[in-house]
């Protein structure tokens, strides 16, 4: 099945309008799944959980829609160890000594070695770009704290997109260098490095006090040692001021020009797609299939997550719907009911009472009742 056309015809008929902003999210999942004879079965690591389970991994890409603050799924792909093992070379990397190989000599850090996960990861945002085409214009791609690193940077920005996602929190940064360069030799490219227990004042951009909790919030252009490009950085700061407990994330896109808000926005916004998951492995099959190829796998888990999109199709005609896919099925569940019970009476019914008869019956077990 073309799943990754259908999708995006689905989305660019009914999903989006003109005018809005879209982006694209990515993001993997695992599923519990038993047995032996399941095509890339393995022990995954599963976020839900906090450790690894035996099961099925994916890795989804979706289109967010910024206007609406809505995710819809495009993409679907299964993944295996095999996938995900690192390289031998990395790993004969990895155990060298300290300090630097005699005679190395220095190398563009935007003309990389993709490892192979991102190289895949890079088709599949590829295949997703060439399917939308010319008919919206995308910036960004939201990837969560994984994806925090070079080589990721650079696999998005060999697409011509800008990555919103976030780094460690004990990440080294470096603010550009603003002193006198040297006469000689190459100029200097690092400044001050950034300690994160004292932000410098005249980067704050905004202070706000809730719930007697403390935010700060900090912007500044940085270098990391290991990411060729300039990044646009926006630090959160929460303090608790009862027990003085303090806790930060460091966001951070490559768009220097994006302001702090619409970074946060937008980062917020990658969650999104973890709503999609939930759908689909709640209401739509994608944790109970039952099967074992790779091909019937593949249309399997697409058509869980093709599902979540007609269900937001369903909203968008169904004005006294909430956004919920529960009371969604209730609605028809109860429409279903309904119908066979006005079956059963003796004499037809006034059209009036018929729709207050079908409005009372949906409602039966919705979380969000329509509305009257």
């Amino acid at each position: 099945m073309p799943w990754l056309a259908l999708n995006w015809h689905l989305i660019s008929t009914y999903l989006v309008d003109k005018g809005d902003e879209l982006a694209i999210a990515g993001d993997g999942t695992t599923i519990s799944k038993a047995g032996k004879s399941s095509h890339g079965l393995g022990r995954y690591f599963s976020s839900i959980v906090g450790r690894p389970i035996k099961g099925l991994s994916f890795f989804s890409y979706s289109i967010v829609n910024v206007t609406r603050r809505r995710s819809f799924p495009m993409l679907m792909r299964q993944l295996t160890k095999a996938d995900q093992a690192k390289p031998k070379e990395e790993e004969a990397k990895s155990k060298r000594g300290r300090g630097r190989p005699k005679g190395s000599k220095n190398k563009n850090r935007r003309d990389i070695d993709l490892s192979p996960m991102n190289k895949k990861l890079q088709s599949y945002l590829k295949e997703v770009l060439a399917t939308i085409g010319d008919q919206v214009t995308i910036r960004f791609c939201l990837l969560d704290g994984a994806f925090g690193n070079n080589g990721a940077i650079q696999m998005v920005r060999q697409c011509d997109l800008h990555i919103v996602s976030k780094l460690n929190c004990r990440s080294a940064l470096f603010l550009p260098f603003t002193g006198e360069q040297k006469k000689r030799g190459a100029p200097r490219k690092y400044g001050d490095k950034i300690n994160y227990a004292l932000l410098p004042i005249d980067k704050q951009v905004s202070s706000s006090i809730e719930n007697g909790i403390e935010t700060l919030v900090y912007q500044f252009h940085a270098w990391h040692k290991k990411i060729a490009d300039k990044l646009n950085v926006v630090v959160i700061v929460k303090t608790d001021q009862l027990s003085g407990k303090r806790r930060h994330v460091v966001l951070f896109s490559t768009d220097i020009a994006l302001g702090w808000e619409k970074l946060i926005d937008l980062y917020s916004l990658r969650f999104q797609i973890e709503f999609n998951f939930r759908e689909a492995k709640q209401f739509w099959g994608l944790e109970d299939f039952m099967n074992i190829k790779p091909k019937q796998i593949l249309n399997a888990a697409n058509l869980a997550m093709f599902m979540v999109n007609i269900s937001h199709v369903l909203w968008e005609r169904l004005p006294v719907m909430k956004g919920s896919t529960h009371d969604l099925k209730t609605l028809f569940r109860g429409q279903l009911y309904a119908q066979h019970l006005l079956k059963f009476l003796p004499e037809p019914l006034d059209s009036l009472l018929i729709d207050r008869f079908l409005q009372d019956i949906c409602s039966l077990g919705a979380i969000h009742p329509p509305e009257s």
